[in-house]
This record gives C-alpha cells, sequence and structure tokens, in this order.
C-alpha cells in the first residue's frame, strides 16, 4: 500500500482544471492508495532523484517517492516538460 499526499502547488494545478477531470484525477489517486501494487503504477522521471509520474488521462501527477509516501507535487498536463517541476 502507498500514502499519496497532494502538496499546495498541485493543489493548485487541480483548482484550474476542469470539474470533470480533477475529480478523474482525485479518483485515480484514490485508486492508487487502495492497489496492492501501487509501484507499477508509476513510472521514474529521469530528471529528478525519486521523481515518478502516474498518468491519468492526458495529464500526469508527478511528485516524489518517499519509501510508500508518494508526494504528489504538480498536475501537469501530457504536452508539459517534466523538467520544470521544482523539487525541494
Amino acid at each position: 500500500m502507498i500514502r499519496v499526499t497532494i502538496e499546495p502547488s498541485a493543489e493548485r494545478d487541480l483548482d484550474e482544471l476542469e470539474t470533470t477531470v480533477a475529480r478523474a484525477v482525485r479518483d485515480k489517486l484514490a485508486e492508487l492508495e487502495r492497489h496492492p501494487e501501487p509501484h507499477r503504477w508509476l513510472e521514474k522521471l529521469k530528471a529528478h532523484e525519486n521523481s515518478y509520474r502516474l498518468r491519468i488521462r492526458d495529464w500526469r501527477a508527478v511528485g516524489i517517492l518517499e519509501g510508500n509516501l508518494f508526494r504528489i507535487m504538480r498536475i501537469l498536463h501530457r504536452r508539459d516538460d517534466y523538467r520544470s517541476v521544482k523539487h525541494r
């Protein structure tokens, strides 16, 4: 099992999305928490250490995986460049 947290920057991204898309993102994140093998859904990004993405339709949840905690930093459209994501 994995725990998902949404950082304030990702919350702002969600607020700007259409209602149906935002609901799909939140549903997928909740499903990720319940999935018995959640790490299979995450794809490692080359730009940053411990950075992963989760596909949600045409959107991507980009975040940092720390053990069993996935911290969502941004919600981006698939056309956006992940290298612009700031990690702390």
